[in-house]
């Protein structure tokens, strides 16, 4: 089965993610690769910033 195949099926899909001041750069960064690494691929990733955020993970 092709990528394109694969998503057909799918129908697509969105990811919505929520980073927050106290998130871990570290676990943030490991959840983001995660999305990108699947087989199926999502169609767009939406980041909610839900509040100040630390500069640790603006700049990773």
């Amino acid at each position: 089965m092709t990528e394109i195949d694969k998503k057909s099926i799918s129908g697509g899909f969105s990811v919505a993610m929520c980073v927050y001041y106290k998130d871990d750069p570290d676990h943030f960064r490991e959840a983001v690769e995660s999305v990108i690494g699947q087989t199926v691929k999502p169609d767009e990733i939406i980041l909610t910033v839900d509040g100040p955020c630390r500069k640790s993970l603006i700049r990773r």
